[in-house]
């Protein structure tokens, strides 16, 4: 019984030993991508801003790219600020450690290790000169400091919302991983732009002595298979502008920078004037509500 029900079911299903192949159909080839034109960036900041974001919308997929090294996204100063407060209280220069502390509190943005060389009078012949380029070589880019970095008003928003209405975000950096990596991305996090999550990518080399030549080919590479790149944030707009040449590139001011045409000095909008009450008084003729008072108690003194 078992043996005709085989036979039964091979015979119904057909046996095609020895017959013609059966041609595929040509498949039609899928239709050509069309070339869209973009619009040159708008000089306005706040209307380029509101350009790109539709620029991402309109595009699946679309990369912005944002380099990390230029103070683009966040402003270094409470790095260098501790820095060299914690080497003038090494070096026991009380005096110049509380001078580096309220720098800061003076009004001073110093954003640069030799500002603040030239603020604390630190002469390069003076032996606390060497012990500070130490601990600047030791420290600067070290996990432990990065994330000190502050955030630039209206960047985080602003980034949150490219990647909320699709885009990945690539963060790049010459910077290598083993050296930073961590202080990286806990600086991103902390200061509250996505990280390491979904569309959000951090690219560096995993050790100092990697190539960078190579490591910046595998990026860019990467960065392709991602999806057509729609902006690139950099502090000159030049950044990778023959790779992706019909990305936009963002000139973004590094903090304290005077302005250019062109280049965005800010993220967001400046915050709106304060609104003056207009006087009712004024026009007004101003008479005299009688003569003066002789009584000499106040009218407030009671009983």
């Amino acid at each position: 019984m078992t043996r005709r029900l085989f036979i039964f079911v091979f015979l119904a299903s057909g046996c095609q030993c020895g017959s013609a192949p059966v041609e595929k159909t040509s498949e039609a080839p899928p239709p050509p991508v069309k070339e869209v034109t973009w619009p040159a960036l708008n000089g306005d900041p706040d209307k380029a801003r509101q350009q790109i974001l539709e620029r991402i919308k309109k595009v699946e997929n679309s990369v912005v790219i944002v380099h990390l090294d230029d103070q683009v996204l966040m402003d270094r100063l409470p790095r260098l600020q501790r820095i060299f407060t914690e080497v003038m209280y090494e070096a026991k220069r009380k005096p110049l450690m509380e001078k580096a502390m309220r720098s800061s509190d003076h009004g001073l943005k110093l954003r640069s290790p030799a500002a603040f060389l030239k603020y604390l009078d630190i002469k390069e012949e003076d032996p606390l000169h060497k012990l500070v380029q130490r601990r600047l070589k030791e420290r600067l880019f070290s996990d432990a400091y990065l994330s000190d970095d502050e955030q630039r008003p209206g960047s985080s928003e602003y980034l949150t919302e490219l990647h909320r209405s699709g885009a990945h975000l690539v963060y790049l950096s010459s910077l290598d991983f083993v050296r930073s990596g961590v202080g990286l991305v806990r600086a991103l996090r902390v200061n509250g732009y996505p990280a390491l999550g979904a569309r959000a990518h951090l690219m560096m080399r995993y050790e100092e002595s990697d190539p960078p030549a190579a490591a910046s080919k595998a990026q860019e590479e990467t960065i392709t298979r991602l999806g057509p790149v729609a902006a690139i944030f950099s502090k000159d707009g030049k950044l990778l502008n023959e790779t992706f040449p019909k990305a936009y590139g963002v000139c973004v001011l590094e903090p304290g920078t005077e302005a250019q045409e062109g280049c965005w000095s800010r993220w967001s909008p400046p915050p709106p004037a304060p609104r003056v009450e207009p006087n009712p008084g004024v026009d007004k003729e101003i008479r005299p509500l009688g003569p003066p008072s002789e009584n000499p108690t106040p009218l407030d003194a009671g009983p």
